[in-house]
């Protein structure tokens, strides 16, 4: 997690789905559970294991990763698209 100020803070890859339990305690604790952003910078299961967790219980602004296959990466439907930018 980065913390671009005390109210903006984007995470840089979701862990794996192994992870999950640390990743949401830690995502808990924070004052304010707004994400700005999420940046996955390889499709794998070690990066992205989480994302749609994530993105399916707290509030995320944009989403960034590489063009994939959906099977790996998933992106609930209902994430709007505007904010999926794929590259």
């Amino acid at each position: 997690m980065m913390h671009l100020s005390k109210e903006e803070k984007v995470i840089i890859n979701t862990g794996s789905s192994n992870s999950r339990k640390e990743i949401i305690n830690y995502l808990n604790e924070l004052e304010d559970q707004r994400i700005k952003g999420i940046l996955i910078t390889s499709v794998n299961a070690r990066n992205c294991g989480n994302l749609s967790y994530i993105l399916n219980q707290y509030d995320v602004d944009q989403l960034y990763l590489p063009k994939h296959n959906t099977e790996l990466c998933k992106v609930p439907k209902d994430f709007q698209k505007s904010n999926l930018l794929l590259k």
